[in-house]
């Protein structure tokens, strides 16, 4: 298992809690949301990296619904149906690599999968200097899964400078499940990628997410980012 950049435990400490609430609505302790134009107020010495990721998978599968636990909402309220076109949506998460805080600036593009069949330019606008692609499957639909053997292939043809990130939604569900756990473990020894989960949800169960939940996905995915671009800045020296 390789080390992590970040620290994953940061968000606890008096710290970390300390620079969170610059980012939580004070009248109702959920995280901000930030229009295209906003961002946290911070102290000019927090170091900003900006990463544009765009969300692959097929409609039905959670990619809406994953930006909302991203942003700390609850899943199934901001979003029902599939995405009409393409949207775009601000996540804003700090961290700390080793004594540097770092303020993660990461543009989430969703699109429909109706809307690309019918618009050809949207799946180029998406994909034109995305730094990342996340890879979202469901653990109860096998096929999501199973298609992930081509997409990643297809959409990460510059691995040097694309990071691959995957996310399985609706975990933890064992009655609806179609992948089993060696299933997952074979598909991150072949892809050498790991897994992240998002536990599944009912609307009629809809609440918003545990922070702690969130935080770790955010670090995992913000971990993954940075030790992606450190690794390809790395390969680049003579």
């Amino acid at each position: 298992m390789r080390s992590h950049a970040i620290s994953l435990d940061w968000h606890h400490t008096p710290e970390g809690q300390g620079v969170l609430t610059h980012l939580t609505d004070q009248t109702t302790g959920e995280r901000r949301i930030y229009g295209y134009l906003e961002r946290p107020i911070l102290p000019p010495t927090v170091q900003v990296v900006h990463y544009k990721l765009f969300l692959s998978g097929k409609a039905g599968i959670g990619k809406s619904s994953l930006v909302s636990f991203l942003l700390g909402q609850a899943h199934w309220t901001s979003h029902l149906g599939e995405t009409p076109g393409i949207k775009v949506t601000n996540v804003f998460w700090p961290t700390k690599i080793q004594t540097q805080l770092v303020l993660f600036h990461l543009s989430l593009w969703d699109a429909g999968e109706t809307a690309s069949k019918k618009y050809s330019h949207i799946q180029p606008v998406c994909q034109e200097n995305s730094t990342g692609v996340i890879f979202v499957f469901a653990f109860n639909d096998r096929r999501s899964f199973e298609e992930l053997d081509q997409q990643i292939p297809n959409l990460s043809q510059a691995p040097t400078q694309i990071c691959p990130i995957v996310v399985g939604t609706k975990y933890g569900s064992v009655s609806e499940s179609e992948i089993t756990q060696p299933d997952v473990v074979r598909f991150e020894t072949r892809w050498k990628l790991p897994v992240l989960r998002i536990r599944h949800q009912t609307p009629q169960a809809a609440s918003t997410p545990n922070q702690g939940e969130v935080a770790i996905v955010l670090n995992l995915i913000c971990d993954q980012l940075w030790c992606h671009q450190t690794t390809r800045f790395d390969s680049n020296l003579p």
